[in-house]
C-alpha cells in the first residue's frame, strides 16, 4: 500500500524475493504515474490499483526475468489547513468545522491544546464567560495505512461581549437639573 501524498515510493524494495538490480520498471496499469529509477510519485493519485512491471534482462541463453508490484494506494486524510478567527464570549455554539481553512475531511476528533478548559460537543465549543485571549483547537482526522493522521489548529482570539447593563425604571422631577442616566442603568454596564 502506498499513500496518495508518497513523492518517492520505492517499488524496488516492495518487490518480493531477492531481485537482481539493474532492472527497468513500466507501468501496466492505473492512471500514468512519474517513474524515477526505482521511485515512483503518487502525490494526487486517485485511490485504487496500480500494477509496475520490473524485468532483468538475461544473457543468453537465459530470458528476461519479471515481476510485478501490485501498489493499492489510499487517499491521504485532509483536517484542512491552520487558521486564526475570532468569537465572543457568548458564544454558546462556535462551530470549529466551519472555521478551518482549506477543505477539511469530516468525522475528525477535536481537543483543545491552549487556553482555559473549554466543552466541546462535536464540531462547536461553547465559549459563555471564557476570558478573553487565545485559545487553540486541534482536528485531527486518522489516517488509513499507511497513510499518516492529518492534524490542523484553529486558533479563536476570543473578545469580551459588550454589555449595556440591564432595563431599569426610574423617577425624575420635571425640575431636576442635569440627570445621569448612566447611573440608572442597571446590572454593569461598560
Amino acid at each position: 500500500s502506498a499513500c496518495n501524498t508518497d513523492v518517492a515510493f520505492d517499488l524496488f524494495a516492495s518487490l518480493g524475493g531477492t531481485p537482481d538490480g539493474g532492472g527497468a520498471w513500466v507501468q501496466i496499469s492505473g492512471a500514468a504515474r512519474t517513474i524515477t529509477g526505482n521511485d515512483v510519485d503518487f502525490v494526487g493519485a486517485s485511490a485504487g490499483a496500480y500494477d509496475f512491471e520490473y524485468t532483468v534482462t538475461g544473457v543468453a541463453p537465459c530470458v528476461d526475468a519479471t515481476a510485478i508490484v501490485t501498489v493499492n494506494v489510499v487517499d491521504a486524510p485532509d483536517a484542512g489547513t491552520n487558521n486564526t478567527v475570532s468569537a465572543c464570549n457568548t458564544d454558546v455554539a462556535f462551530d470549529l468545522f466551519a472555521s478551518l481553512g482549506g477543505t477539511p475531511d469530516g468525522g475528525g476528533a477535536w481537543v483543545q491544546i491552549l487556553g482555559a478548559a473549554r466543552t466541546i460537543t462535536g464540531n462547536d465549543v461553547d465559549f459563555v464567560g471564557a476570558s478573553a485571549g487565545a485559545y487553540d483547537f486541534e482536528y485531527t482526522v486518522t489516517g488509513v495505512a499507511p497513510c499518516a493522521d492529518a492534524t490542523a489548529i484553529v486558533t479563536v482570539n476570543v473578545v469580551d461581549a459588550p454589555d449595556a447593563g440591564t432595563n431599569n425604571t426610574v423617577s425624575a422631577c420635571n425640575n431636576d437639573g442635569a440627570f445621569d442616566l448612566f447611573a440608572s442603568l442597571g446590572g454593569t454596564p461598560d
